[in-house]
């Protein structure tokens, strides 16, 4: 079964249309083709890929990639690539105004789990993600630590491609030019399977 969905959305006045396709391979997997057409008027945009909401049960998850602190592409080179096991609330960084955090690099798989299941997710390529018990909004809108308030969900970015962070000299956010996406066409696949 094949189902593709276009979605036009619009970042900065102007318009980024992805194209998504899903495809079941067996009971519990599902393959996931992802098309995105970048034409947003900026230098680069923060990310590609895809977000999920979970239950607050699905709390550990299992990844082998770069770790185990957070990386980004541009902050990468003191987290080795390994097999790594955490929370999701361990993933929260404490910085004195709340920020989006906890960046992983390089993954291969990673697996989301509750007590009695999990979701092994994997890419072509290798993938970035993050897991919070905050919303982007909450980060976004809190000035103080006390200000997230309480959440009863998990939030899952994963990206195919995620922006740098820049900031090299502490003054401006300029990020070096391989570490932004640019105008252009992307094309990506990840698979999703249910793992008792």
């Amino acid at each position: 079964m094949l189902k593709r969905e276009i979605k036009p959305i619009r970042l900065l006045s102007t318009p980024v249309s992805v194209i998504i396709q899903v495809h079941a391979l067996y009971h519990g997997c599902i393959e996931n083709f992802n098309t995105v057409v970048n034409n947003a008027n900026a230098d680069t945009i923060p990310r590609i890929g895809l977000s999920f909401t979970f239950s607050e049960d699905w709390k550990n998850i299992k990844w082998y990639g770069r770790g185990p602190w957070e990386n980004y592409a541009d902050r990468k080179s003191s987290a080795f690539v390994g097999i790594y096991e955490s929370s999701v609330e361990e993933q929260h960084v404490p910085y004195v105004v709340p920020v989006e955090c906890g960046g992983k690099e390089d993954v291969r798989y990673l697996y989301v789990s509750t007590k009695d299941h999990s979701v092994k997710i994997t890419a072509v390529g290798g993938f970035h993600f993050d897991i919070h018990n905050h919303s982007i909004e909450q980060y976004d809108s809190a000035a103080y630590e006390d200000e997230l308030g309480a959440s009863s969900a998990v939030f899952l970015h994963i990206d195919y491609l995620h922006a740098g962070l820049g900031g090299d000299n502490g003054w401006t956010k300029n990020i070096h030019d391989e570490y932004r996406i640019k105008k252009g066409i992307f094309t990506y696949r990840m698979t999703f399977e249910i793992v008792e």
